[in-house]
């Protein structure tokens, strides 16, 4: 699973992802990866104590290929939706959501693994089947965060940048106008010379003759 997570960002952030861009669009993109995260979940739900170690491996190999699947296009999507000076902060908040998210979503499904294992273990289910249940119940959490995930990004449809009005784009062309307030051109500056120029030697002329005097 680590394997794969690790390798497919390579194609979703780079090949994949751009493709994904010009053909799907991002958001399809992360309905995918979801969905396949959700159809892995939902297997491991139905784990039993008989399974072996070759029966978990298609359904982590699902879920580990769609969360590589909508990691990177998740990422973008945080920073695409904003104008371009507040890419910086929309990347820190999205980092900080992250962060918190897992740590706190981590906690929350080791309490409900555990919860279920002792209450399994008190009713007098082996260690096996306690450890089973656990794990299925858990599974089932995270199916149904990840169908969660494909409604959230099925909503950023709904979400488009307000377009610019007439009064915005005049007050932009005043603000920058004011910013950035032309100079005199060339052909003025040489214009204006001569006439310095004349007043200059007017002036010299004015104060040698007061001092003659």
């Amino acid at each position: 699973m680590p394997l794969v997570i690790v390798l497919q960002p390579r194609f979703s952030g780079d090949a994949s992802h751009q493709a994904a861009r010009r053909e799907v669009g991002t958001r399809l993109a992360i309905v995918a990866g979801f969905g396949l995260a959700a159809l892995g979940f939902g297997a491991l739900a139905f784990v039993e104590s008989s399974w072996t170690y070759a029966a978990f491996v298609l359904p982590l190999i699902v879920l580990s290929a769609g969360l590589g699947l909508s990691n990177g296009p998740a990422s973008s999507a945080s920073t695409s939706s904003v104008p371009a000076d507040q890419v910086g902060q929309a990347s820190g908040i999205s980092n900080m959501a992250r962060y918190i998210g897992a740590a706190l979503f981590v906690a929350f499904t080791a309490t409900i693994y555990n919860s279920v294992q002792i209450d399994q273990e008190k009713s007098g289910a082996s260690a096996s089947d306690a450890l089973a249940a656990a794990l299925s119940r858990v599974s089932l959490v995270l199916a149904i965060c990840s169908a969660a995930g494909i409604a959230l990004a099925l909503l950023m449809a709904r979400h488009h940048q307000r377009k610019a009005k007439a009064v915005d784009l005049a007050a932009a062309a005043a603000r920058a106008r004011t910013l950035f307030r032309p100079g005199p051109s060339r052909r003025a500056l040489s214009a204006r010379a001569p006439a310095r120029s004349a007043r200059r030697r007017t002036s010299n002329q004015l104060g040698c003759g007061t001092i003659l005097m």
